[in-house]
This record gives C-alpha cells, sequence and structure tokens, in this order.
C-alpha cells in the first residue's frame, strides 16, 4: 500500500492541482463567506480525476501485482489527503482574517457568516464527506463517463455549501450563536467539527466499500 500511495503521489498530482489546495488560503479576504475558499479544492479534485482518466492510470494500476480493491483504495487516500491538506494550508491564513483582517473592518461593513472557528472546519468536512460518497458510488460504477459523476458530485456538494452559508447570512442569530467561543456557543461549535469529522470518515468508508464492489466487477 505504501507504493501503491508514492505512485498516486507521483503520477496523479500535478502542479493545477496544487495551486487549488493553495486557494483554500482565500479564507483570509475580509468580508467574504469563508467556506467559499473550499470550493476550489473540491474543483482540484476534479482535475485529478481528468488527469487520472486522461493518462489511463486505473488501466495502469490494474496491471500492477495488486488487488483492484486496492487500487480504489490508493484514491481514496489520496482524496483524503489532499482535502486534509487544503484544511491545513488554510489555517495560518484563517488566523491572519482573525488577528489581523477582522480588526481592521469598520464595523459597519462587517456582515452575518459563519466565520472562523471550529464548526467552519466541521462543515468543510461535511462536505468533503458528501463528496467522497457521491463520488466514489458513481465514479466505478461506469469508468466509461468519468465526468458524470464527477459533476454531480461537485455541484451537490457546492449546492449544500451554498445553502449553509446562505442560512448564516439569512440567519444571524445562528450565527451569533457559533461565533461565541465561550458557553453554548463553544459546544455548538465543538459539535458540529465533532460531527463533520464522523461524518467525512464515515462516508469515505462507505463510499470506498461500495466503489471497491463496483470496481470488482468492472471490466477493464
Amino acid at each position: 500500500m505504501k507504493a501503491l500511495i508514492y505512485k498516486e503521489l507521483k503520477l496523479c498530482l500535478n502542479p493545477q492541482i496544487l495551486i487549488f489546495l493553495f486557494l483554500s488560503g482565500l479564507v483570509a479576504i475580509p468580508s467574504w463567506p469563508s467556506l467559499t475558499a473550499f470550493v476550489y479544492p473540491l474543483a482540484g479534485l476534479l482535475v485529478l480525476f481528468s488527469s487520472s482518466a486522461a493518462n489511463h492510470d486505473i488501466e495502469f494500476a490494474a496491471m500492477l501485482p495488486i488487488a483492484k480493491k486496492d487500487v480504489v483504495k490508493g484514491k481514496i487516500i489520496l482524496v483524503l489527503l489532499l482535502e486534509m491538506a487544503s484544511v491545513i494550508i488554510s489555517i495560518p491564513f484563517a488566523i491572519i482574517k482573525v488577528l489581523i483582517m477582522n480588526p481592521m473592518m469598520p464595523a459597519d461593513q462587517k456582515y452575518p457568516e459563519l466565520g472562523i472557528n471550529f464548526a467552519l472546519y466541521g462543515f468543510v468536512f461535511l462536505i468533503y464527506g458528501i463528496f467522497n460518497l457521491l463520488f466514489l458510488c458513481l465514479y466505478y460504477k461506469n469508468l466509461s463517463h468519468p465526468i458524470i459523476p464527477q459533476l454531480i458530485a461537485t455541484i451537490t456538494s457546492s449546492l449544500i455549501l451554498m445553502i449553509i452559508m446562505i442560512c448564516f447570512i439569512l440567519l444571524p442569530g445562528v450565527s451569533v450563536l457559533v461565533n461565541q467561543f465561550e458557553g453554548s456557543g463553544l459546544y455548538l461549535q465543538l459539535g458540529i467539527f465533532v460531527g463533520g469529522i464522523i461524518i467525512l470518515l464515515i462516508s469515505s468508508f462507505l463510499g470506498l466499500k461500495v466503489a471497491q464492489k463496483d470496481f470488482e466487477v468492472v471490466d477493464l
């Protein structure tokens, strides 16, 4: 498995994907919904699978002396590594927004949004989990139409992300509660954060099992 992950990192990554990952740093932009920055890493995953399909990566991996289920496992591990990388990259920029950008903003230019907190990353994990589940369940079912699963997973995840952002804009009371770093606000943040991690892990695991089952019967 270590060699397979090395293959994924060596052959499937390209500079364009890395650029999309670093765009999560746009979380630092003031007067901009923080969640929006994490749409770009999802677009990077589209590039990842499109590039893999163009380079016949699946056919190459299937010829290696490994089980077909390990081909899928290697890919989902790469996806999870990229998703975690986008989160880690965003953290320094999120700190800059909290400590520098937000204090410089005039009060009349601030508007209700999710902000920078544990809840933000909980929702990011939730969106990534939904993407992984939808994509894995659809992509390996029929490899002759790779674009459709990508579009369905990305559009669905982006719509859910937009709904979350709209709720925090239209329901400022929720935003005030979530942005509190003590009492019930902090408990709510931590609950969303832990819930997001759990959903990401469960969704990725279920997607992996479905994808492995489908890939076993695919004729390459």
